[in-house]
């Protein structure tokens, strides 16, 4: 890993604004990597042009986590795929017409899937914006609202709800950065005791379901959504039936048996592995959902074989947007090779100066949120963020205290900061595999939803600076933290018509 300093930063945020600009996935990506790769290389164009395939792509495709989250994305597309074929989303369509013409009905439905499936930030928004797609009407809630909700109520709570895949890497990031400054202090507990600090994840959250309580949203959402559908969404492919199914009980009990099949197979593995007593990794949990995955879809090809909805040689003969798909999964790639890149140019090394400045330490956990959201969302990776920052975090901290052994509110609340950062950039960044997911899924224009995205998630980080950890500096239990935030996001909502148009209704 090097140290470049500043200029480190430079291929990244290139990337990000030719991305929003062209919004083309391929070429500003291709251009980001060159130019990190030759940093890297010590400004040696041949030597850096090499290492993209030789070490950055090669690192990226061969990563564990990586393939996993490419299998569980493509198992995901040909599971809803049959199930569309099977005319399950046409049964379930029948069966919850008048829910999907009350007005908010869908969101509810959306927030809560998303609620539900908080074990694993990624899948949640695939498979929740998947299921969903199909039920969607546009003059209720529209393609970038729909992405909205699945990429920050699964992002938001994934690092909320202490039973998640993200508690293995948490508490390990913790119990590392406590074993090189001598602490002694559970990394568990510490975990436990920094959720109630992690304020942009709390309001965060909280701001998408006032928007679905009080069916109020930004000027901006509005206008983003009047390009929705249009030839530069991001998009999965969705395959298509060959013709309308007709809805009968047959395929909607088919359907019903595989979504059970799948949790099953997920709870009795996650059970069985107990990833309390940390026998479970962040890719034991994503090994648990490609084999529930895999369960589920094997049930579905044999109740199509079966019951002769699909012929055996109808599998053959789909014709579906591959484009879409291919140039979509092209995209994800790249944002995983912007990752080890990130890891490679030694990006987080910026905030190294920041040992050598005396620091308050009521200020700190303020300086950490905000630096970890500014390197997340320019690299697009949450995780690298955790584990890079939260040994810098420990060690300014205990540097800050009276005793360097010391673990109390302040230790906490930076361990939060580095969490809540960590999320922002997760879910606001077009470098991050959960925007990508989010926006494919629910088949959004990029710039749109990243417009509606960022102005949602700035009211947060604004809320969470002013309520969150400039009241925290003033001596305030986070409890009253957390009910003024919430108390101000609700109020503002209040000031906005229902047309979110203007404000004051």
């Amino acid at each position: 890993m090097g140290n470049f300093g500043i200029i480190a930063l430079f291929p990244f945020i290139i990337s990000i604004c030719f991305l929003l600009w062209k919004q083309d996935v391929l070429l500003p990506l291709l251009f980001g990597l060159f130019a990190g790769a030759i940093i890297v290389s010590r400004f040696n164009p041949l030597t850096g042009f090499l290492s993209i395939p030789g070490n950055i792509l090669t690192a990226a495709l061969t990563d564990p986590s990586g393939i996993y989250l490419l299998i569980i994305i493509s198992e995901s597309i040909v599971f809803f795929s049959l199930m569309e074929r099977s005319g399950f989303f046409e049964s379930l369509k029948k069966l919850f017409a008048g829910w999907k013409k009350r007005e908010g009905g869908i969101q509810y439905l959306l927030t809560a899937s998303s609620c539900a499936l908080f074990v694993e930030r990624n899948l949640s928004a695939l498979i929740v914006g998947l299921f969903s797609r199909p039920f969607l009407n546009s003059k209720h809630i529209t393609p970038c609202k729909h992405a909205y909700l699945i990429n920050t109520v699964g992002g938001s709570l994934w690092t909320l709800i202490p039973v998640s895949a993200f508690l293995p890497v948490g508490v390990a990031a913790i119990g590392a950065a406590f074993s090189n400054q001598g602490i002694g202090y559970s990394p568990l507990y510490a975990f436990y005791k920094s959720l109630g600090f992690q304020f942009y994840n709390i309001f965060s959250l909280f701001l998408a379901v006032t928007t679905v309580v009080l069916k109020k949203d930004l000027p901006v959402m509005k206008r983003a959504d009047k390009t929705a559908n249009g030839p530069q969404a991001v998009s999965f492919g969705y395959i298509r039936a060959a013709q309308q199914r007709k809805p009968d009980n047959l395929s909607l009990y088919a359907g019903v048996c595989a979504v059970v099949i799948f949790l099953a197979v997920t709870v009795v593995l996650i059970a069985h592995g107990k990833p309390l007593d940390r026998e479970w990794d962040f890719l034991g949990y994503q090994r648990v959902f490609i084999v529930a995955l895999f369960c589920a879809l094997i049930f579905i090809v044999l109740y199509l074989l079966l019951s002769k909805t699909v012929p055996y040689s109808g599998f053959g003969e789909w014709k579906d947007q591959k484009g879409s798909f291919f140039r979509t999964v092209f995209y994800l790639v790249l944002s995983l090779c912007m990752t080890v890149l990130a890891r490679k140019i030694g990006i987080y090394s910026i905030f190294s100066p920041l040992k050598n400045l005396s620091l308050s330490s009521g200020a700190l956990p303020l300086l950490i949120f905000a630096g970890t959201a500014g390197i997340s969302f320019v690299t697009g990776s949450g995780l690298l963020a955790v584990v890079t920052m939260t040994p810098l975090a420990v060690q300014l901290t205990s540097m800050s205290l009276p005793h360097p052994l010391i673990v109390d509110n302040v230790m906490f609340a930076s361990i939060g900061a580095v969490f809540s950062g960590a999320t922002f950039g997760d879910v606001n960044s077009p470098l991050s595999p959960l925007f990508i997911i989010s926006t494919a899924s629910a088949q959004a224009p990029l710039y749109d939803h990243f417009t509606s995205q960022t102005s949602y998630s700035l009211i947060a980080f604004f809320v969470t600076v002013v309520f969150g950890y400039l009241l925290f500096m003033a001596g305030l239990k986070p409890y009253f933290s957390i009910s003024t935030g919430m108390l101000a996001i609700f109020a503002g909502f209040m000031l906005i018509n229902r047309q979110g148009t203007r404000f004051f209704s």
